[in-house]
């Protein structure tokens, strides 16, 4: 056996130059312990033989390899509690190697394409059935997954196309992991949305905006770019969400430059595992989760999962009721060992009854907690989803993934809203009543390949690939009424006016397609220059009822440039410096005094930043600051020498408007001291407009109402070990939780509305029974604070903030 190089540091590469790491144990007791005893590792996703170098340190054991087979090969890293066998099996993940036990060493070996009484599980095969051999697949194929390692600090991401550490993107990304979800309980999307660093939700309860660094962000499902966003859906079926902060255009083509958040999917098991959780909570809160998966077949070639969601609940406000259905199922066979495929099925039905916020009175001041403005008839919406992928390992951790999604989302909308304020003495107002129904029907696939290559004496990764979107929208029922002087707040049975009788307005497709490139080049040791870019098609058309002529709107564009750079400098193996530039584009539909269409809105984004992986790895800490500008916004032509050419009367249109977002960001995530998880956020964002139609808003805040200047989020999980008071609180969780922000206003004549600033506690306590079953009980806004969530204008959109509620959650783990 030969030693193998780690570049990173002169003492590694002298320590493995005979690949020996660790201690020395009699053979037999050295199997055992490492097959039975667990411990705490945290190694990033690095290098192989970097990751090897710090596991070796960690589990105190002895590795041997030849160097050219961990040469050019990338590990995701692995963080948690484990024995030595699972946590290097969790290290070997997509590598094609295997491990056994010779002597008082562990060997890696080529996983071999066939073997007597060898059993195939996940990408590679496995030595036997005794421990004593194993795999890189311990949990999952997914090379990132969050799901097991009992920590916050994610290792890996992939949006970016493959399994990068976020130390290898340079730009702000952040994951809400599997375990933060759980230990957090959330129960929809949007409370982990919320939850994640620098978000901002607005829009309707079920259907919400995600804004982040002042503008939207847009969304992906396993890496394919979303063009029908916004519906609510249930984290139970996730392992975890990934968000980059600021222009996506290079992951997805054409959208807001606030950024994107990818919605990653569990995975099934290679080994047998159920989970069920039963929760009860303020206002008839009642749900019900399920989780299976496991091997299917002797020789776990095949492994499936099934997910089951039941949830039932009223709102702390009068009327309003939610009802969910949930099932997930996936199956996951290996072809060949280099050779996966995966098919998921989801059907979801959630019935609620539509909330479009608050009115004022005609004081300016807001009804209370409890009043709601709505029909007591349920909106449903029915979501159907099935994704299939397919994975090759080709060697030389080259790989390639293709991947397609369809979504179907039906929603019957019976909705009913101000129009004014209240009259204060007389507890009228005027209201408008809508039907609709809205059915977008999504589909999509992303293809790419990944690998490193060897030039000039260095090693450098490539990512290529291209994707395709599109959606079809089927408005197929729309009725508006309107209605002057009616008691809107007492009011919730609207009859058969909510039913229904106009046909729809129109039908829509949007498509989008493009190729995508990206590299991390090694210029030297300690630098890396990162290189990418995306051309773009997009495409939007409309059909009007009645009518057989798709008209193609004017939002359009051919082979649209978005570059991407950046470069990393490595201070040492804990830290990187980078600085990055991001692009994005959206279509616009406004024509100039030329009667031509004006160019797309560009987003551009400027970011300096360092991250860190300190404490063994076992924390994640960035410190960002961005510029972002917003460009070629259309505003008016108030140029009299400008006569449009198509609507002589009227005033066109320039791509002259102009918002820039500046900000700062930290965050820190992961695990500082044993048995505390800890995730804390900061953010101070500025947008304002820089050029308008209106000369009065230059200088001034994009969007107040929305856009806090400051944000603070906090949650931290403690669970003593044997060590502190003698063990007295070791089945016993502490966990408490912060959010906070400066505060945000709206204008509306003479009058201005606000909320000042406020903090938001909650608070956890847990008990652990045994191995297999616990309890937690949870307290969202501890304090009963009594806030305005969102501000919006005199007839609707005003929503509270939820009151204070309890939540007790039994835990059932096998």
């Amino acid at each position: 056996m030969v030693g193998f190089k780690v570049k990173r540091s002169a003492w590694a590469a002298a320590l493995m130059s005979t690949v020996a790491l660790g201690t020395s144990l009699p053979q037999a007791a050295y199997a055992q312990n490492n097959g039975t005893q667990q411990k705490s590792f945290s190694v990033a996703a690095q290098s192989l033989a970097d990751a090897l170098a710090l596991f070796g340190q960690q589990a105190g054991i002895q590795i041997s390899a030849h160097g050219d087979l961990v040469r050019g090969l990338r590990s995701p890293g692995v963080s948690g509690t484990y024995t030595n066998a699972e946590a290097l099996s969790r290290l070997l993940t997509g590598t094609g190697l295997i491990w056994r036990f010779s002597g008082n060493a562990v060997v890696l070996e080529r996983a071999p394409q066939a073997a007597d009484g060898s059993i195939q599980l996940g990408p590679v095969r496995v030595e036997g059935a005794s421990g004593a051999a194993g795999n890189g697949s311990v949990y999952t194929s997914d090379p990132a997954a969050t799901e097991g390692t009992g920590t916050y600090a994610a290792q890996a991401v992939t949006m970016f196309k493959g399994a990068k550490s976020l130390r290898e993107i340079p730009q702000s990304v952040s994951v809400m992991t599997r375990e933060q979800m759980d230990d957090q309980g959330f129960a929809r999307t949007e409370d982990a949305l919320r939850h994640m660093p620098g978000v901002r939700l607005d829009g309707f309860p079920d259907t919400r905006n995600i804004n982040v660094r002042g503008f939207k962000a847009g969304e992906q499902l396993d890496g394919v770019p979303m063009l029908a966003t916004g519906f609510s859906m249930d984290p139970a079926i996730y392992d975890r969400m990934e968000l980059v902060r600021g222009p996506s255009g290079l992951l997805t083509g054409s959208g807001e430059p606030g950024g994107s958040v990818n919605y990653v999917r569990k995975r099934p098991l290679d080994r047998f595992a159920v989970g069920a959780n039963l929760t009860g909570g303020s206002w008839k809160d009642l749900r019900a989760e399920v989780d299976v998966s496991g091997p299917l077949t002797g020789d776990g070639a095949l492994r499936g999962r099934v997910v089951g969601v039941l949830h039932d609940r009223d709102f702390y406000y009068d009327v309003a009721h939610e009802r969910r259905k949930l099932v997930y199922g996936i199956l996951e066979y290996d072809l060949t060992s280099r050779d996966t495929i995966a098919v998921s099925a989801l059907g979801m039905e959630n019935v609620n009854n539509r909330n479009w916020g608050l009115p004022r009175y005609s004081d300016g001041t807001l009804p209370g907690r409890k009043a709601f403005v709505g029909s007591s008839a349920s909106s449903p919406v029915e979501t159907q989803e099935y994704i299939a992928d397919y994975r090759h390992d080709f060697g030389n951790d080259w790989k390639t993934k293709i991947t397609y999604t369809r979504r179907k989302v039906d929603f019957v909308q019976r909705s009913v809203w101000g129009d004014a304020a209240v009259d204060l003495a007389t507890g009228l107002s005027d209201a408008n009543a809508l039907y609709a129904r809205d059915i977008n029907t999504y589909s999509g696939w992303d293809a790419n390949i990944t690998g490193p290559f060897e030039l000039f004496g260095r090693s450098h990764n490539i990512t290529v690939g291209y994707n395709w979107s599109k959606n079809y929208r089927n408005y197929r029922a729309y009725d508006l009424s309107f209605f002057e002087d009616v008691p809107l707040l007492d009011q919730h049975n609207w009859g058969s006016i909510l039913d229904g009788s106009n046909p729809g307005k129109r039908y829509e497709i949007t498509k989008q397609s493009g190729f995508y490139a990206s590299g991390n080049f090694k210029l030297l040791e300690p630098l890396t220059l990162v290189l990418g870019g995306r051309w773009t098609d997009y495409s939007y058309k409309i059909r009007q009822i009645g009518s057989s002529l798709w008209v193609k709107q004017p939002q359009t564009a051919n082979g649209k440039f978005t570059p991407y750079a950046g470069l990393i400098a490595e201070l040492n193996r804990q830290w990187s410096l980078y600085g990055s530039y991001a692009s994005i584009f959206v279509p616009q539909s406004a024509k100039d005094y030329k009667g031509d269409i004006l160019d797309p809105r560009t987003g551009e984004q400027f970011e300096l930043g360092i991250k860190g992986a300190i404490l063994a790895d076992q924390m994640n800490v960035s410190l960002a600051a961005y510029q972002l500008r917003d460009k070629n916004r259309a505003i008016t032509d108030d140029d009299p020498t400008h006569i449009c050419a198509e609507n002589w009367n009227l005033l066109c249109s320039k791509a002259a408007g102009k918002i820039q977002s500046r900000g700062i960001e930290a965050e820190i995530s992961g695990t500082p001291v044993p048995g505390l998880n800890i995730s804390a956020s900061y953010t101070y964002n500025h947008t304002k407009y820089l050029e308008d139609s209106n000369p009065a808003n230059v200088g001034k805040r994009l969007e107040p109402f929305k856009n806090p200047k400051h944000l603070f989020k906090l949650w931290a999980q403690y669970q003593p070990d044997e060590n502190v008071l003698d063990g007295a609180l070791a089945k016993w969780t502490f966990g408490t939780g912060l959010i906070g922000q400066s505060g945000i206003y709206t204008d509306s004549g003479a009058r201005r509305y606000q909320q000042a600033a406020y903090v938001i506690a909650s608070a956890k306590l847990g008990y652990r029974f045994n191995e297999h079953f616990d309890a937690a009980l949870d307290v969202e806004n501890l304090f009963d604070r009594k806030y305005i969530d969102l501000l919006g204008y005199e007839g609707y959109y005003n929503y509270w903030g939820e009151p204070r509620s309890f939540r007790l959650t039994l835990r059932a783990k096998y």
